[in-house]
This record gives C-alpha cells, sequence and structure tokens, in this order.
C-alpha cells in the first residue's frame, strides 16, 4: 500500500508554477521543457491558454502528453481573450502548490531558476520574491543582452518596475490572494500595480540580482501583438493610467514626490529625445530637488542617451 502514496507525486507540489500563453506556438515547447528539467522537482506547471489564435493548444497536448496525463502539467483555456492578468490570476487559484511562481509561455528558464528564487525567500524570510537580471534572446535562442541593472537608490525602485518586466515573481499563495491577486483592469503594467500593493502592505521584498532566465524579445511577444491590435501607447498609457495612480497614493501619503518623478523621469526611456526637455521640466515641478537628491539620474541619462545613439547607428 506504500506504493499507492507515491503514484502520483505532483498532487501535493510545493510551488505552482503559472504560465500564461498568448501567441507563442513556437517557443511554448521549449519554454516548457526548461521548466520540466529544473533541479526543483516538487513542482506543478499550469499552463494558461488566453484564447490564443495560434496553434499553441495542438503542440502543447502533443509535446507533453505523458506530463498531462501524469498531472505534472495541468492545462486551460480561457474562452475568450482575457490578457495577462486574468491568465495568471486564474492559473492561481487551481494551483495545488503553497507557493505560486509566475512565467512567461514564450521564455527559457535555466535548471536551478525555481531552486534559486525558493532558497532565496525562505533564507532571507521574505514574502515575496522578484527575479531582475535578464539575458535576452531572440526567436532562434541567440543571446542579444545580458542586462544587468545596477541597485543605486531606494527611490528607483518604481523606475525600475515601470520600464522592466517584472513578472519572475514568487509569492505563497496565500499571500498573493490577501494582496487580490493582479488588478485585471490593468492591461498592462500589472506587475509594477501588484508589488506597489504588496510594498505598501508592508510586505518583505527582495530583488534577485541572479541570471536565471533567458527573456525572449520577438515580434509576437504577449504585449507586443496585444498593443498592436489595440492600437496600444504605452506612453499615453503611463500617462493616463499609471502617473494619476502614483499621485493618488502620493495624496494619500503612502509614497513621496521623488517616486512620481522617478516615474516621469524615467520615461526618457521609450520616449524621443526632442521631447526630453518637457520630460525634465515636468520632473522639477514635481520635485525641484529631484536630480539632486538621485544624482543617479545622470547615470540613467547616459545610459538613456547611449541607446538612442546605438538604436540611430543600427537603424532600428
Amino acid at each position: 500500500m506504500e506504493t499507492n502514496k507515491w503514484k502520483n507525486p505532483y498532487k501535493k507540489p510545493l510551488i505552482s508554477v503559472i504560465v500564461p500563453t498568448y501567441r507563442c506556438a513556437p517557443f511554448i515547447e521549449r519554454c516548457i521543457n526548461s521548466l520540466l528539467k529544473q533541479t526543483m522537482q516538487n513542482t506543478e506547471i499550469i499552463i494558461v491558454n488566453d484564447a490564443s489564435p495560434d496553434n499553441i493548444e495542438e503542440v502543447i497536448k502533443n509535446a507533453f502528453r505523458k506530463e498531462l496525463s501524469n498531472g505534472k502539467i495541468r492545462y486551460i483555456k480561457n474562452p475568450v481573450n482575457r490578457g495577462p492578468s486574468y491568465s495568471r490570476n486564474r492559473g492561481a487559484s487551481i494551483a495545488k502548490g503553497k507557493y505560486v511562481l509566475f512565467a512567461d509561455g514564450d521564455d527559457m528558464y535555466l535548471p536551478n531558476h525555481i531552486e534559486t528564487l525558493y532558497k532565496t525567500l525562505k533564507s532571507g524570510g521574505y514574502d515575496v520574491v522578484q527575479l531582475f537580471t535578464k539575458i535576452y534572446i531572440d526567436e532562434n535562442d541567440k543571446l542579444i543582452i545580458h542586462r544587468r541593472y545596477p541597485m543605486l537608490g531606494r527611490t528607483w525602485f518604481i523606475l525600475y518596475m515601470l520600464n522592466f518586466q517584472m513578472t519572475y515573481i514568487l509569492i505563497s499563495k496565500e499571500t498573493f490572494f490577501k494582496q487580490g491577486g493582479f488588478a485585471e483592469d490593468w492591461k498592462f503594467g500589472e506587475d509594477f500595480h501588484f508589488l506597489t500593493k504588496c510594498l505598501r502592505s508592508g510586505l518583505k521584498l527582495k530583488l534577485l540580482d541572479r541570471p536565471t532566465a533567458l527573456h525572449r524579445e520577438h515580434p509576437m511577444a504577449w504585449q507586443a501583438a496585444q498593443a498592436r491590435e489595440n492600437n496600444f501607447s504605452w506612453i499615453k498609457y503611463k500617462e493616463e493610467k499609471v502617473i494619476p495612480y502614483l499621485e493618488r497614493l502620493y495624496e494619500n501619503k503612502e509614497i513621496g514626490k521623488s517616486e512620481i518623478a522617478t516615474l516621469i523621469f524615467g520615461m526618457i526611456f521609450i520616449t524621443p529625445m526632442w521631447k526630453w526637455p518637457k520630460i525634465f521640466m515636468r520632473v522639477i515641478k514635481t520635485d525641484p530637488f529631484f536630480f539632486l537628491k538621485c544624482p543617479e539620474s545622470w547615470y540613467y541619462t547616459l545610459l538613456a542617451i547611449y541607446k538612442t545613439l546605438r538604436r540611430k547607428i543600427k537603424g532600428i
């Protein structure tokens, strides 16, 4: 009778990995295989198909019959496209694990990815661990850039969250839903919104600077595809949705002027250089002493100039 206890080792996994998918059929097999080859095996993988118009369901069912049969992988599909927030929340709602880890269906993960995040969370007594360093790859798994973000100051946290992807989050399922999950009315930047809620609640957050995830850049990436289909402007979204949200936090004395000024300053990364003077004036209007209090801003201005010139030289 003892063998029956272990007949299905995935009935009570420690960690549930939530993988929302949209237009990533060419990459999903590589993504899931990288999650199956993790050094930490007490996991389940929940794939949430957000009504993707490609043949991703066929790919998943053909490639992972064994894992779908034994419960290592669970697959669900939204009847209509609902966006990443809904898909992540739905996946987390059926998770069997004590912890939930969010991944992307077109990315790949080094074998120690899950173990590294989990050990960091447990050893430091953190409530949330967020992977911060990324290796960027293209459609053919070719390295584009290994990007590291120097942690130069406390007020830069919001800048990071607003301008770089933050999907690699490990958190207990209980804590995740106590925080209300991802805001489904935030079609973009939902991970930023969620992490600010965590900070406002006093949760202990760790940004982990380890290169254990390979983030794929390609034309049909979820946000890029959704943006094209909905004529979406990230700059306009920040101005109409994100900045007012932070201003409300400021009015409630939950954040300072520096955080709002930091967000506005961060828009230089996605705005043409000829518009920068207007951005700098808005920063100074929000916080007159921002550039004195945050000398890191000079570093990021130079970085933005370098990136802009590099794109012009390469013709991209």
